[in-house]
């Protein structure tokens, strides 16, 4: 888990290096499955907002793309620590996409703190598991394996989405995010298994019948 313990700083926590923004919409999106999480983030400023930012994300990230007012952008990059530092040096921007792979460690669990850097209208995050995987502890019980609560929980043709919001967030502001998984048991294969086992006893007690048969033939 230690990974994700540095990633305090994850996503689009953009680390302000001039005037101060707002945010009208600070929204991520986490799609888990076991051992990796693809992250997407949009931020919409209330006003476009002139940049001298750098974007954190992990070092072991792939498939990095940020498009800015929705043109894909070549950013610079520089190494610190754990992470990687997208630098962004932009007039009049209006909205920021982000999205990227990363690994799990361990690979079934997600620990993310999301820090509003500016003042947030509204903060949205949703998280969804891939068809394979399920809560290690079903939500329903006490104990269960998602904090905090989600606000909603909505569901596509595919899997189970755990919606959070917030709204009025402070500069500082955070929104902590643990989830504990576990990939599905395959029912119908361990139903293949059992029956094919099945068949191979019963032929092997047929041929243990058929091999008493031909002794007693034999005497």
């Amino acid at each position: 888990m230690h990974r994700l313990l540095a990633m305090f700083m994850l996503g689009l926590m953009l680390v302000p290096l001039a005037l101060a923004q707002e945010l009208r919409y600070d929204i991520y999106e986490f799609k888990l499955k076991y051992g990796s999480v693809l992250v997407l983030n949009e931020k919409i400023f209330s006003e476009p907002a002139n940049l001298s930012t750098v974007i954190p994300i992990p070092k072991d990230a792939r498939g990095v793309l940020v498009t800015i007012n929705l043109e894909p952008v070549d950013l610079e990059s520089r190494e610190e620590g754990q992470h990687k530092l997208l630098i962004i040096n932009k007039t009049r921007v209006e909205r920021i996409r982000l999205s990227y792979i990363t690994e799990l460690q361990p690979p079934h669990e997600f620990l993310m703190t999301l820090q509003s850097l500016y003042q947030t209208e509204t903060l949205q995050a949703s998280l969804s598991l891939a068809p394979e995987a399920v809560l290690d502890i079903p939500f329903v019980k006490a104990g269960g394996s998602m904090y905090p609560k989600p606000n909603a929980i909505d569901k596509d043709a595919r899997s189970t989405i755990y919606i959070w919001e917030q709204h009025n967030l402070k500069q500082g502001d955070e929104l902590s995010l643990y989830v504990k998984f576990r990939q599905k048991t395959n029912l119908f294969l361990g139903a293949v298994l059992i029956a094919l086992f099945l068949v191979i006893l019963g032929f092997y007690l047929y041929y243990l019948r058929g091999q008493r048969r031909e002794r007693r033939h034999g005497k």
